[in-house]
């Protein structure tokens, strides 16, 4: 005859296999669980566009099973850009957003969104945009073609010239002289070739802070005077031709407050 303990013992035998075995198996299944979200999972939750320049918002909605550490956009006009493509990098953010400048008047761009942390690195699905057509902007003020305005005296232009080498800051380079009718030459320059916009002056210091910065000096009686920041630089570029105009952009020179305005035609 089998004693109480012994009847528990034999019962404990049978009971103790299943439970390891349960045990195991669900052990395995969350293993494979934790796996399948290891890494983020996120998407491009909007792209939109004011004036040309683009502002695209990405949305992670699991961070996996560790900490953000970065996020981040790519994009190209070809498909299915690369991470290393235009890339776009940023902190580790649940929503994160960039802007940019620049991007070609009705062309269409792939973007695509990614993020990543200790496990590993997820890309979303790709969203075409196509960047609407901007036209020339409104100049508020009547300028004479290929003149400039300064302190109340109007100059002709008598050369014009642009390029990359002609930028002491960023890429594109503009000088309009009209040093042999008299007056100043005007150095502007931009980050790229401008598009069809309003660009706003700033600082040397400042000048790499937003692509839509203009950077203008003032070159008269062999001494350069910078533009003050905050002033209005008007660019239209339609069939190969840029024409660059400014209202009443300000700067100093010989203890004097100056105002000049202009109209500068590269083509």
């Amino acid at each position: 005859m089998r004693t109480l303990i012994q009847h528990l013992l034999f019962a404990m035998a049978k009971i103790v296999p299943f439970v390891l075995v349960s045990m195991l198996c669900s052990c395995e299944m969350d293993l494979f669980k934790k796996y399948e979200t290891g890494d983020p999972t996120l998407e491009i939750s909007s792209i939109t566009s004011n004036d040309g320049i683009v502002t695209i918002v990405g949305k992670v909605s699991n961070t996996g099973i560790y900490d953000l550490e970065y996020t981040g956009f790519c994009f190209n006009q070809s498909g299915n850009p690369h991470i290393t493509e235009n890339q776009i990098l940023l902190g580790g953010s649940l929503e994160f957003s960039a802007t940019i400048y620049d991007l070609e008047s009705e062309g269409q761009y792939y973007f695509k969104a990614f993020a990543a942390n200790g496990f590993g690195l997820s890309e979303s699905e790709i969203v075409a945009f196509t960047v609407p057509y901007i036209g020339p902007p409104v100049v508020p003020c009547t300028i004479t073609p290929e003149t400039i305005n300064n302190g109340g005296v109007t100059y002709s232009i008598s050369s014009a010239n642009a390029s990359q080498f002609l930028a002491e800051v960023g890429n594109y380079g503009i000088d309009a002289s009209c040093f042999s009718t008299g007056g100043p030459t005007v150095h502007i320059n931009f980050h790229t070739t401008p598009s069809n916009g309003i660009y706003t002056t700033s600082t040397y210091s400042s000048f790499d802070n937003s692509q839509n910065y203009v950077y203008v000096q003032v070159h008269l009686a062999g001494q350069i005077f910078p533009v003050q920041s905050g002033g209005f630089v008007y660019v239209s570029n339609e069939n190969n031709e840029v024409v660059v105009s400014f209202c009443d952009l300000m700067y100093t020179a010989f203890s004097s407050e100056w105002v000049m305005k202009g109209n500068v035609v590269i083509d």
